[in-house]
């Protein structure tokens, strides 16, 4: 990584970004798959993607190719060690509730 470039970058989300984010993000964790279900998250998507346009340099430089494949490589590499987020295994959504009367069913 160039010595200039920062250590961090910090985005500002709304409390509905940030939730609806998580739901999102957590689904991938849980199914390993990438599916827009709700408009809410494709819309919480744009806004995270112009943020992040908004914080990075990198994408308008000309090396930019070689720029995400080193990027790419510290994060395969760095398998959370530098990370305070989770990894994997976790349950966002809580387990669905039991319908009234469902022992009754039984």
């Amino acid at each position: 990584m160039p010595s200039d470039t920062p250590d961090h970058i910090d985005v500002r989300l709304t409390p509905d970004e940030a939730l609806v984010l998580f739901e999102f993000l957590s689904r991938y964790c849980e199914r390993d798959e990438l599916r827009v279900e709700d408009e809410a998250e494709q819309r919480a998507l744009w806004n995270l993607c112009g943020l992040l346009a908004k914080q990075s340099v990198e994408p308008f430089e000309p090396d930019y190719r070689e720029l995400l494949q080193s990027a790419r490589n510290r994060l395969r590499e760095d398998d959370g060690k530098t990370s305070d987020a989770p990894t994997g295994g976790f349950r966002a959504s809580p387990p669905p509730q039991e319908k009234p009367g469902a022992d009754a069913q039984r």
